[in-house]
């Protein structure tokens, strides 16, 4: 492997692949779309995580760091307060009524104010109906609202009599003691924000919104704790009663932005840094499917895997018929119903006869067809729990690869860099060190999702052979990259001692290229692996049907499988490809 990028290896010889030169800093493509195309993969630009993605995580004076150029946007607390109101006050103007029936139509429309208004001016006593709010609010508030400043007013709810400066009353007219509304709207908080935003007059058969002046009043003084959680649920409710495909809370642990999608993108990225979904709200999992991600996390939830673990590694007692584990090793087992027998064919022990040379449980297996059974059970589940193990082991290690990336290397680097400055001075770029570290979190997080989707994914045998041989080139080229990047002591390289720093200079620009390599290589795997789910789903229906035509068919793609990798290596080896331009 040279310094400028990495040399791969086939049967039909080699090549090396070498970042492009691209103007301002760009990233070229090291690998072409046409060597995709020889192998049925199309040249779409279907995946990819471009360097400027990278560049603007690290990007400390950039207080919402996604929203230049990209499809979404972070709104922080204050940000996302300001947003609400510029939405409220928009519909306000638009459709002529008070802000806090505005709020109220817009959480009810998922704060889709294009809809609202389309639906309000189409019939707008028909969208009131809908949501039995009073007629008069598209005409004008009753006159009823005016009251006298002076006399005595009867409660109808607490029956106290109190002066009229101690109540207040809707714009329906309905009017209340202090002492009622205060314990009413006091109760509505309690039971949560849908029912607090919601909350209608409490007469009976009235379905007139309580404002907000009214909460302030009755509660910002006399009870700030309630106050407070009413705000939050009226901030809260942007996010929580908009449309999810659109606008979700960042999942990070303690991140309080939200991330707002305009167009375009599924995977997001939060201002903290965090990528997720916008579509089921998990961690970000190109180039697996939604719904792939939800099965995955639900085997490895699920009890039937330890029901699994049990059928593999236990056998019930043939008398008492409760399942037993083997914690020595000898074959001698012992019930706590004290019966005594074979663990290898279940016979009672004081006929046994000689332990080296057991044979009786294929006698029985023969006069007992249920024992052949559970014993083909058995074996069988094992299979599908060495299935499952091989899978999830690799999940676990790359996420746990993934997971040390951000939480150690990425701390480390961010030392070095400013160690490195306090060196060599502000004239020199190291960000070489972040991009790396950031481009290794991101193949981590894609390679710990393809062993997902492989578990699975219905190939063919010649797709899988494939799929399986591009996953581990992924592996190994990362591998590469993350070992460059971990164990080079930078202080042996600028450090006390040294006579010239044209090592580091050195290792800035093999790290660099590496780096943009492994990008390159990763966003054209992506590419691939989106292909694949686009084969599967195409022709999932195809295979099952060759699969009922003919044994022989069978015997021919087992045959296919074997020379699937082989192929693929030969495939690219024919695009030898140099992108020095």
């Amino acid at each position: 492997m040279s310094d400028e990028g990495f040399e791969f290896e086939s049967e039909g010889g080699s090549f090396e692949v070498t970042p492009s030169r691209k103007g301002n800093g760009g990233v070229g493509r090291g690998i072409s779309a046409e060597s995709y195309g020889s192998q049925g993969f199309g040249s779409g630009e279907g995946f990819a995580y471009e360097d400027e993605d990278l560049r603007l995580e690290s990007d400390p004076n950039t207080k919402n760091l996604y929203s230049r150029g990209r499809p979404w946007e972070t709104l922080d607390p204050e940000a996302l307060k300001k947003r609400q109101a510029n939405v409220t006050e928009e519909t306000v103007e638009l459709i002529g009524v008070e802000p806090d029936v505005a709020q109220f139509l817009l959480r009810s429309y998922h704060w889709n104010g294009n809809e609202l208004s389309e639906d309000w001016f189409a019939d707008a006593c028909a969208v009131l109906k809908r949501f039995n709010l009073p007629q008069y609010i598209a005409e004008g508030a009753p006159e009823s609202m005016n009251s006298p400043n002076s006399g005595v007013f009867f409660c109808p709810i607490t029956a106290d009599e109190v002066p009229y400066s101690q109540t207040a009353a809707l714009p329906c007219g309905h009017r209340f003691s202090d002492g009622c509304w205060e314990g009413y709207l006091k109760c509505a908080v309690e039971d949560g924000s849908e029912i607090a935003l919601a909350k209608r007059c409490p007469m009976p058969k009235c379905g007139d919104l309580v404002r907000t002046c009214l909460w302030e009043r009755y509660l910002k003084n006399a009870s700030p704790k309630e106050w407070g959680r009413f705000e939050e649920f009226v901030r809260r409710s942007y996010v929580e009663m908009g449309d999810p495909q659109k606008i979700r809370w960042c999942p990070a642990p303690g991140c309080t932005n939200a991330v707002e999608l305009h167009s375009g993108a599924t995977d997001v990225a939060c201002a903290c840094g965090f990528r997720f979904c916008m579509s089921c709200g998990d961690e970000a999992h190109v180039p697996v499917p939604c719904d792939i991600l939800d099965k995955w996390n639900k085997k490895n939830q699920s009890e039937a895997d330890n029901v699994t673990w049990i059928l593999v590694n236990t056998k019930n007692c043939p008398k008492c018929k409760n399942p037993i584990e083997k914690n020595m090793g000898c074959m001698h087992m012992t019930c706590r119903c004290r019966h005594e027998f074979c663990w290898i064919c279940l016979g009672d022990w004081k006929n046994h006869g000689d332990y080296y040379s057991c044979n009786v449980f294929q006698k029985k297996a023969k006069e007992d067809p249920t024992l052949a059974a559970e014993e083909a059970q058995r074996v069988k589940a094992k299979e599908m729990l060495d299935r499952y193990t091989h899978h999830f082991e690799r999940y676990q290690a790359h996420n746990h690869g993934q997971k040390i990336a951000q939480e150690k290397t990425l701390a480390e680097c961010e030392t070095k860099t400013a160690i490195l400055r306090d060196v060599l001075g502000d004239l020199h770029d190291f960000e070489f060190l972040l991009m790396a570290v950031r481009q290794i979190i991101e193949c981590r997080r894609m390679l710990k999702w393809s062993y997902a989707f492989l578990y699975f994914a219905k190939f063919t045998p010649e797709k899988k052979a494939l799929f399986e041989f591009h996953q581990g080139q992924l592996e190994k080229y990362l591998d590469i990259l993350q070992e460059t990047a971990e164990k080079t002591d930078l202080n042996q390289l600028v450090g006390e001692g040294s006579t010239s720093y044209q090592p580091f200079f050195d290792y800035k620009s093999k790290l660099s290229n590496q780096t943009r390599v492994v990008q390159d290589f990763f966003s054209k795997m992506g590419d691939a692996f989106l292909s694949e789910f686009a084969f599967f789903e195409e022709e999932e229906e195809e295979t099952s049907e060759k699969a009922s035509g003919s044994s022989a068919s069978g015997a021919a793609s087992s045959g296919a499988a074997a020379k699937a990798a082989p192929k693929a290596k030969s495939a690219t080896a024919k695009a030898k490809v140099s992108t020095r331009r």
